[in-house]
């Protein structure tokens, strides 16, 4: 991949958010805080052999629990190799906001 690094902050229904992007050659490391600062939170690993991708969540998450593991798993099989997510939310996410936030992901990744 040419990029080296992605730093995107976004809205979604006046929630701030900030998306770090760290590409490697063999995978990427991925960063979603809710805030104007930098949080850890939730950690999830993927990581795609052949045609399946085998997931373990590291640090569970207090809202919308499966969200990291989603990014997680999208972002390991768009880049073909390893997916290392941390996800931080002050509150649960609606499915529309869900939605919004993996598109925005997925539009940066692949």
């Amino acid at each position: 991949m040419s990029k080296d690094k992605i730093n995107s902050s976004f809205e979604f229904e006046n929630r701030p958010f900030i998306l770090d992007v760290v590409y490697f050659s063999n995978g990427l490391f991925i960063t979603l805080t809710e805030g104007t600062v930098n949080t850890f939170g939730s950690l999830s690993i993927s990581i795609k052999t052949d045609t399946q991708i085998n997931t373990n969540t590291i640090i569970p998450s207090k809202y919308s629990p499966i969200f990291c593991q989603l990014i997680s798993e999208m972002s390991c099989n768009l880049s073909k190799g390893i997916a290392v997510v941390s996800v931080y939310l002050a509150n649960d996410l609606t499915p529309d906001m869900a939605n919004k936030i993996l598109e925005k992901i997925k539009s940066h990744i692949s």
